[in-house]
């Protein structure tokens, strides 16, 4: 969950944990979030931030500043997997599930 962190506390995006306390039906805390996808998906929960292939491309990975394409990887998530952030494009979503 150091990915939600991040975006909370780092980011400041409050946003997010609104959005996801309410998809599991908790408070508003990341104390109460990390705690729910704990029980949900165990303690080895995983956590992962997915944009689009056209999102990917977006970004720059150059430090001249110019616009490098990179290599996006498809990833398949699991059926139960539940979706506690979409930003849309280009900025993606974050998946939580549990440890295969």
């Amino acid at each position: 969950m150091d990915i939600l962190k991040h975006e909370v506390k780092e980011m400041g995006n409050k946003g997010d944990l609104e959005v996801a306390a309410g998809i599991l039906g908790v408070a508003t805390t990341l104390r109460a979030v990390t705690a729910e996808v704990k029980r949900r998906f165990g303690l080895d929960a995983q956590g992962i931030w997915l944009a689009s292939r056209k999102g990917v491309k977006t970004y720059e990975f150059a430090s001249d500043g110019k616009t490098r394409v990179g290599t996006a990887t498809k990833i398949s998530i699991p059926a139960n997997a539940i979706k506690l952030i979409d930003l849309g494009e280009p900025d993606g979503a974050f998946f939580v599930f549990k440890n295969r």
